[in-house]
């Protein structure tokens, strides 16, 4: 469960990109055809655009970000509790703005990154106290 949270966000922003190229592939075409530059005004006309645009970018983003996350549990063995709270309060944000919206989807994430923190932060205080052994990282030796 502990290394869950940067493959569910990998998981949830790749799952945005599908959603974007299955039901916005013609508005991805007609960005492509006029040339890609300044193709995506700020123009009520192309809100289809728009949102293409943005459920583009939210998902690379969200992709990026799990990998980070990813990666920073592989190391760490845990996550910032910052970075929970951060996106409890986008989730519940955009829950409240868009309740018929993808948004869901961040609050068990965030949810589960608060675990994360808080398991990992007593581990560290156990650790401090002696309570728990020292655990070899890849580059320290046997020896």
């Amino acid at each position: 469960m502990r290394r869950l949270s940067g493959l569910l966000l990998m998981t949830t922003g790749g799952l945005d990109l599908l959603y974007v190229f299955v039901f916005h592939s013609r508005q991805l075409a007609a960005i492509a055809q006029d040339g890609v530059f300044n193709a995506v005004e700020l123009d009520p006309a192309q809100f289809d655009r728009e949102t293409a645009f943005w459920h583009v970018t939210f998902g690379t983003t969200v992709v990026i970000l799990g990998s980070l996350v990813h990666w920073a549990q592989a190391r760490t063995g845990t996550l910032p509790a910052f970075l929970g709270w951060s996106l409890l309060v986008l989730g519940v944000a955009g829950v409240i703005l868009m309740p018929v919206s993808g948004f869901w989807a961040i609050l068990p994430q965030a949810v589960l990154m608060l675990v994360v923190a808080r398991r990992g932060r007593s581990e560290t205080f156990a650790g401090e106290a002696g309570l728990v052994a020292p655990t070899r990282s890849r580059g320290d030796s046997l020896s």
